[in-house]
């Protein structure tokens, strides 16, 4: 276990250290943590294997200002193996289905989504060599009707994942795709927005 630990945070130095971007899609603010060591898990201890142990597991949900010092820390950290380095944010548009905060699942969900959003565009505020890509919004913004997720309403269609990654391939080269969203409803009769204007809206200024 060691030795793969060794090899995998080489193979990431390395991946950093060659890089001209690195992308960090932020997801969830909710976490499981060991309460000695203070270990965050990847997950839940006991959904996917082991055992829940309340005595040695505890739930946090992380803050604006923890998210942000930890992912200040983490551009810090990068820039010192890359100075030249460009860091492209995101945000999942997964929306969570189960919470441990008490809350419902909807509320938990906004509080999770804006709070990573925000930390977002602190940091893009903040760093030059930080940009955002809004992914999120694409896919969830209203004026796509919830079109790009699959039945169950949580999972992104493959003509979502098409739609975000044709917007990131003409952002990068500096243009504006102006075809139309795939699979998006029809305006109501009577409505004065056009699917051009929507796509300036989200297209790179």
């Amino acid at each position: 276990m060691l030795e793969a630990r060794t090899r995998t945070f080489s193979a990431i130095r390395d991946a950093v250290t060659n890089a001209s971007c690195f992308i960090i899609t932020l997801g969830l603010t909710e976490a499981w943590i060991h309460r000695t060591s203070r270990t965050v898990y990847p997950v839940c201890p006991g959904t996917i294997r082991g055992l829940f142990d309340p005595a040695a597991h505890e739930f946090h949900n992380y803050s604006f200002g923890e998210i942000h010092r930890d992912l200040a820390d983490t551009i810090e950290l990068l820039h010192e193996i890359n100075p030249e380095l460009r860091i492209l944010l995101t945000v999942s548009p997964v929306p969570l289905t189960a919470t441990a905060s008490g809350d419902h699942a909807l509320v938990a969900n906004a509080y999770t989504k804006s709070t990573l959003r925000s930390v977002a565009g602190q940091l893009v505020r903040e760093h030059d060599q930080v940009d955002y890509f809004p992914s999120y919004e694409l896919i969830t913004g209203q004026p796509f009707r919830s079109s790009f997720y699959k039945a169950n309403l949580r999972e992104v269609s493959e003509e979502g994942v098409d739609f975000v990654i044709r917007h990131l391939m003409t952002a990068l080269q500096g243009s504006v795709d102006r075809a139309e969203p795939t699979r998006v409803p029809p305006r109501e009769p009577g409505g004065d927005e056009c699917d051009d204007a929507i796509l300036d809206y989200y297209s790179p200024r």
